[in-house]
């Protein structure tokens, strides 16, 4: 019979091993968070101006703009018309301003390119500025630079696939950003 006594010290050092590989890795197998995972399912928004609790939230369903008003403590007086605001949408931004009567008003925009990255959501690639695709992984200056200059000269992208026609940008990259970008925006020219 073998004597497997010195097997087990080797062996419980494998193991240890690939638990650390798989702790460091973690978004590459598809478990854990990354900021090469997907993208974020629940309704992420900032809300600013005149609350009392300004901030990003998560909600984790369709939100309504009473719950908003609510987490966001500001129901002094509440909203005019509600009808004319657009339903909650992930990524957007919130601002409250008191008009003279003393009732709020929203301006609603998008959140900082910067915001919508750490938050998994992707930023519109036909109103993305420059600074903003150099976040994104393997775009630099140069290649954030040549991506604005594209969309410019093309009126805009329809699609994602069209950010292959920038040089520099090939399927690797395409894939490796496309969870982080969306055509969520008009074209720029008709």
């Amino acid at each position: 019979m073998k004597d497997t006594r010195y097997l087990f010290g080797p062996s419980v050092l494998l193991l240890a091993f690939i638990g650390l590989l798989l702790m460091r890795y973690e978004g590459d197998f598809g478990f854990g968070s990354s900021a090469e995972g997907p993208i974020e399912k629940a309704l992420i928004l900032e809300v600013a101006g005149d609350v009392e609790h300004p901030g990003i939230y998560r909600f984790d369903g369709p939100v309504s703009i009473e719950r908003i008003i609510i987490e966001a403590g500001a129901r002094e007086c509440g909203i005019e018309d509600k009808g004319k605001y657009p339903v909650p949408a992930s990524g957007s931004r919130w601002v409250f301003q008191r008009e003279p009567t003393g009732c709020l008003d929203i301006e609603i925009g998008r959140m900082s390119a910067a915001a919508l990255i750490s938050h998994r959501l992707p930023i519109d690639i036909n109103k993305a500025r420059a600074e903003a695709f150099e976040l994104l992984p393997g775009i630099g200056p140069v290649l954030a630079g040549r991506i604005v200059a594209r969309r410019e000269e093309s009126g805009g992208f329809e699609k994602e696939e069209e950010l292959l026609q920038v040089r520099g940008i090939g399927p690797r990259t395409l894939e490796r950003i496309r969870s982080r970008i969306a055509v969520a925006g008009p074209r720029l020219k008709e």
